[in-house]
């Protein structure tokens, strides 16, 4: 688990959007949505998801993100991949 400082400090420093931020996944847990944090090196992601209605599985989204450095393909793939397994465990049907 990474603590708030820790992570809002990495986004900050990576230029990240504020809809990345350790408070706003906390606010949207608020209204329904999981919040699941996944932070690498030189990579982060703080996906969020929803059921769907009719137990259909649910909607993976990453609000502006994910804050990585576009050109470093390795760290990029990396967290694609964590993301993909994230996605397969809470069911996601698609990725925003």
């Amino acid at each position: 688990m990474v603590s708030e400082e820790t992570w809002d400090e990495a986004v900050a420093q990576s230029r990240g959007h504020d809809l990345q931020s350790f408070a706003r996944g906390e606010l949207k847990d608020r209204f329904g949505w999981r919040v699941e944090r996944l932070a690498l090196e030189k990579a982060r992601a703080q996906v969020l998801y929803r059921a769907l209605p009719g137990g259909l599985g649910t909607l993976a989204y990453v609000p502006k993100g994910p804050v990585a450095d576009y050109a470093d393909a390795d760290s990029l793939g990396e967290l694609l991949a964590g993301i993909r397994l994230l996605g397969r465990q809470q069911r996601a049907i698609c990725l925003k």
